[in-house]
């Protein structure tokens, strides 16, 4: 279970969001919007209309450029080290 806004949820129902643009064959671009207060990545999937796969990718490079780019968790960067 994963607690979502003081709720309980089933961890497998993101699989379902995550996977249905695939199964429909939609193309799907992740991007990173913000940061948890715990220092962790939170971020969103674009998904676009059948053969969109370049306007996908240029609207999340226009996101990172303009808005915010990746930046790993800091527990990912120590283990790197």
């Amino acid at each position: 279970m994963v607690r979502v806004n003081g709720r309980d949820q089933p961890s497998t129902d993101q699989l379902f969001w995550a996977g249905y643009p695939g199964l429909v064959g939609l193309p799907a671009t992740a991007v990173p919007l913000a940061l948890s207060s715990e220092g962790l990545p939170i971020g969103a999937q674009l998904v676009g209309p059948v053969f969109a796969d370049p306007v996908c990718l240029r609207f999340a490079q226009w996101l990172e450029r303009e808005y915010r780019h990746f930046v790993p968790p800091p527990m990912a960067v120590s283990a790197a080290a």
